[in-house]
């Protein structure tokens, strides 16, 4: 099931909030980990040049950093996160819809895009775009937020216009040049927490907002603990339902 709302942007405050806690947040520090442990996985060769789409406050970019990935471009829809980007020390920032990149077919060998395509109001065509500026033989990997049912306010703050479910986010990439290498939930372990909690806030409808970036410091590093099992373990046990979904994308060389 699908829900909409008419914005498609982050808040601002919200936005800024990720940009104090950082990597000291459990959400944004596991789920930078899974990104950089699955480029490494690729094994990747040097030189490369990556996208990021949706950046964000810039956390993930320390990633291609690691990678040792110096030609870096980042695309957002939201003037603010491409100026906090630049703490990173990243110029080749582009004010974009996801749905429109103004890049040359075949442009990047690796592409991010996290927790993007549930703020694009045309996801069908972001998802062409990717494959369509991704290099052959390129990989890329995008993550989207899981269930309608977990509709919350936090939905309506950060912009989303959709959740997803499995055989939704795969029909997007399936009929494309792309082959999908792996997709799947993660973040299951909290599921049931997390839909609990999600429908208690929506009925109380408490005056102070709060999300994954405002828990209590000896709450969030439980919770850093239990995400972090979360994706070590997701890949192979291929869980049927979480909070979000990742999808890994292999561009193949056609012979």
């Amino acid at each position: 099931m699908i829900y909409m709302n008419t914005t498609g942007q982050m808040n601002q405050e919200m936005l800024v909030r990720q940009s104090q806690v950082g990597d000291s947040n459990w959400w944004i520090a596991v789920r930078k980990s899974l990104f950089q442990r699955t480029f490494n996985e690729m094994k990747i060769s040097q030189p490369m040049r990556a996208l990021e789409i949706g950046p964000g406050a810039g956390s993930n970019l320390e990633i291609f950093e690691d990678l040792g990935i110096s030609d870096v471009h980042i695309a957002d829809v939201d003037y603010t996160a491409l100026e906090m980007c630049k703490t990173y020390g990243t110029t080749s920032g582009v004010l974009l819809d996801a749905s429109a990149l103004p890049y040359s077919d075949e442009s990047f060998d690796l592409i991010l895009v996290g927790d993007v395509l549930e703020h694009v109001p045309n996801h069908e065509q972001a998802a062409r775009e990717i494959v369509r500026v991704l290099k052959t033989g390129g990989r890329a990997i995008v993550t989207v937020p899981a269930f309608g049912v977990l509709w919350s306010e936090h939905d309506e703050q950060a912009g989303h216009q959709r959740r997803y479910r499995l055989h939704e986010f795969k029909k997007l990439f399936s009929e494309l040049e792309i082959k999908i290498e792996r997709c799947h939930y993660f973040n299951w372990v909290l599921f049931l927490p997390t839909l609990i909690t999600k429908k208690i806030m929506n009925m109380v409808r408490p005056t102070t907002y709060v999300d994954a970036t405002s828990v209590p410091s000896h709450l969030n590093s439980l919770l850093k603990s239990i995400f972090a099992f979360d994706v070590r373990v997701s890949k192979t046990l291929h869980p049927p339902f979480g909070i979000s979904i990742i999808v890994v994308l292999d561009k193949p060389i056609i012979k």
